[in-house]
């Protein structure tokens, strides 16, 4: 009995040969009208042709490569045994003719047919020079024993001869191409056998019809089943069941539309056991475009990149979780430290500035008001720093001249730089110089350079210098370097002087105080901005720092009109209500607004503040923002819900100790006008309060209040 594949092989080839089949089948009828009635000849010429039609049937799956069944190989196997059945009965009907030549072409066509089915079992040249030689030899034994035979006689035989000698001679030089063709293919089947059974990754392949075509080795170590308990359980079955649908659909697409997916989906592996699979679906066609079709499924374990995720999603939100509670522990740190500062600041200024004092207690005031302003630096550094390296800082670009910046600096530091007898001396080109950038951020570094110069240096000059250099159309590159002529610095020293918490040396630190964070404050915020710094010093020669920026030119814009009559007497006192639950807090506010035209009225908490809103009117609202009762921001709300459209607006300033930019905002977003933080410089106040009562603010009445002279 010949073997599975030995069938399918012969199916193949019968498939392959259709075509001739067909054409010796109508060739051994017409030859057998020379010897048989033409009626019985072109009946089984037609039964002959209806059988090699089923044949065609019978092998076009084994020829497509399709897998068959015990159904198909039945189907065939009795197709070849009627085939056999029909040229034996051509044999019979050829003998019963009587005469040689029909007897001789009726024992070659028996031979014939029995050499063919050993083939089916035993395919090699030496089996098919014996189907075509083997029966010729029969006949030419039979010619020899009837020599009498004329030419038509033998015409018949002679047919019969060339063609199974033909057939046996080409099936001898084709068979062994063929046998090394299918050893070809059992070693490239090995290989592909390797390659599937050895990666890791599990291919599978899969007929439209839902049956499992292949299924690789990797399988059982990916699942830990077996390929046979796969193929009784399905791998949809191990897929988890809420990506099941999500899967099934995607297949379904896949196989009707084409194309290709890759999709993560959980599986459930033997013992419950979770899998992580990426899995790519194509859909591939079998010998050809015009073959059948198949789901091609590729699934790669990648249950450790996943939990790698899970634990880099875990770090992340760990991070981010600690970072908003360092945020929100520098919030209320700055919160508390800047409430009682507030105080001690203000209170010490203004104790500093009272007439009446002894040298030596006025020198006292000057000292406690100095202590307080330095831990008030510290403060802030350590607030800038942490917001630059949570990346909060966001760049506002406007335009600037760079030279009058620093004029204006100068200016502002002139007073500390006389008391220590420096020289301030502001270099560069006047005329058009304007750039557009962060102009506030700009100001920090100038004045933190120019601050560290000053605390550095006893006499010499401080030097600022600002350039230009055009690099292209319309972008210029800004270099503003300040010298001084201090204690300068070694070259170890310089290499770490921009590091946190970093000063020269202890005695530096000791001498000199600060909290080491300014020049990494400056190396931040330049570096936020896209540019470059640096310095340059030598011992008890002085330092240079510099930095540059890459901006953009602008135009200067149009001078805005002054008004005279800003700062002059208004006809009546500005009305101005203070809401703080600190009472400390509202007396320095009346204490620093006493010298001016302002009456003040005090609220203790937010709600108090929004019923005396509610009953008088007020030119301006200083609110506290934590308050017991009602917030500030609350309060605000609220007072903002009492006007009515058409009304006057009432300016409300927060003056909070809660100045970071998120808290400045969320005053701001509660309607507020305006933010001053705590502890509260006079001079800021007053130009808050001047900004939302002049003629400029919102919905304001023409009211100004008066300033104090220079003098």
């Amino acid at each position: 009995m010949p073997s599975t594949a030995s069938l399918d092989e012969a199916a193949i080839r019968i498939h392959e040969s259709r075509a001739g089949r067909m054409a010796v089948t109508v060739g051994g009828g017409l030859m057998c009208l020379l010897l048989a009635p033409w009626s019985l000849c072109l009946i089984w010429i037609a039964v002959g042709l209806a059988l090699e039609g089923w044949g065609v049937l019978c092998t076009r799956g084994q020829f497509a490569g399709r897998p068959v069944g015990h159904v198909t190989r039945t189907a065939f196997a009795i197709y070849f045994s009627l085939v056999s059945a029909n040229w034996l009965g051509l044999s019979v009907l050829l003998w019963v003719q009587g005469g040689t030549a029909a007897q001789v072409c009726a024992a070659v066509i028996v031979t014939a047919v029995a050499t063919l089915s050993l083939l089916l079992a035993f395919q090699s040249a030496v089996a098919f020079l014996f189907a075509g030689a083997g029966p010729a030899l029969v006949a030419l034994a039979v010619v020899v024993a009837h020599s009498r035979l004329d030419t038509v006689a033998l015409l018949p035989t002679a047919i019969c001869l060339i063609l199974l000698l033909l057939f046996g001679i080409g099936r001898a030089r084709e068979i062994p191409s063929a046998l090394a063709a299918e050893r070809r293919l059992r070693v490239s089947e090995a290989q592909f056998r390797i390659i599937t059974d050895t990666v890791s990754d599990v291919i599978a392949r899969t007929g439209l019809d839902g049956k499992r075509l292949y299924l690789s080795a990797s399988a059982q170590r990916m699942t830990g089943y077996t390929a046979d308990e796969l193929a009784e359980l399905g791998l949809a079955v191990i897929i988890h069941p809420d990506d099941r649908e999500r899967m099934a659909v995607a297949a379904f697409e896949i196989a009707r539309e084409g194309g290709e997916v890759t999709m993560e989906c959980r599986m459930v592996g033997k013992g419950g056991r979770l899998i992580w699979a990426e899995t790519t679906m194509t859909r591939a066609a079998v010998n050809g475009a015009d073959g059948p079709l198949e789901l091609v499924t590729v699934s790669r374990d990648i249950t450790a990149r996943k939990t790698l995720e899970q634990e880099l999603t875990r770090a992340k939100e760990k991070a981010e979780a600690a970072s908003a509670a360092k945020s929100d522990f520098l919030a209320n740190m700055s919160h508390e430290l800047r409430t009682p500062l507030n105080a001690v600041v203000g209170f010490t200024r203004l104790l500093r500035e009272a007439s009446g004092l002894s040298p030596e207690h006025a020198r006292f005031a000057t000292l406690a008001n100095d202590g307080a302003c330095a831990l008030l630096a510290v403060i802030n550094n350590v607030l800038d720093y942490s917001r630059l390296e949570s990346g909060a800082v966001d760049l506002v670009l406007s335009p600037f001249d760079p030279l009058e910046l620093a004029r204006s600096m100068a200016a502002l530091l002139s007073l500390e730089a006389e008391g220590r007898s420096i020289t301030l001396d502001v270099r560069g080109q006047d005329g058009p110089g304007w750039v557009n950038g962060d102009i506030t951020l700009v100001r920090q570094v100038l004045l933190n350079l120019l601050g560290n110069a000053l605390k550095f240096s006893e006499g010499g000059v401080v030097s600022v210098t600002v350039g230009q250099t055009p690099v292209d159309a319309g972008r210029v590159t800004l270099r503003i370097e300040v010298a001084d002529t201090g204690i300068g610095m070694t070259q170890e020293q310089l290499g770490r002087v921009f590091g946190r918490f970093v000063q020269a040396d202890g005695s530096v630190s000791r001498r000199f105080g600060g909290s080491g964070l300014g020049l990494a404050i400056c190396q931040r915020v330049v570096q936020l901005m896209g540019g470059r710094i640096g310095a340059e010093s030598a011992p008890d020669k002085g330092s240079t720092f510099w930095f540059e920026l890459d901006l953009a030119t602008a135009a200067a814009p149009l001078a805005a009109p002054v008004t005279t009559d800003r700062f002059e007497s208004a006809e009546r006192a500005l009305r101005v209500l203070v809401a703080d639950d600190v009472a400390v807090n509202r007396e320095l506010v009346a204490a620093l607004l006493s010298p001016f035209d302002i009456e003040v009225s005090m609220a203790i908490d937010g709600a108090e503040a929004v019923a005396m809103a509610g009953r008088q009117a007020f030119d301006v609202i200083l609110m506290d923002v934590h308050m017991p009762v009602m917030d500030g921001l609350a309060a605000a709300r609220a007072i903002r819900r009492l006007e009515r459209p058409g009304s006057a607006h009432t300016p409300i300033i927060a003056l909070s100790a809660s100045v970071l930019p998120e808290q400045v905002a969320s005053c701001l977003e509660a309607g507020m006008d305006d933010h001053v933080g705590k502890p509260i410089d006079a001079a800021k106040l007053l130009e808050a309060i001047a900004r939302v009562t002049g003629p400029d603010a919102r919905d304001a009445a023409p009211r100004q209040m008066r300033l104090p002279s220079a003098g």
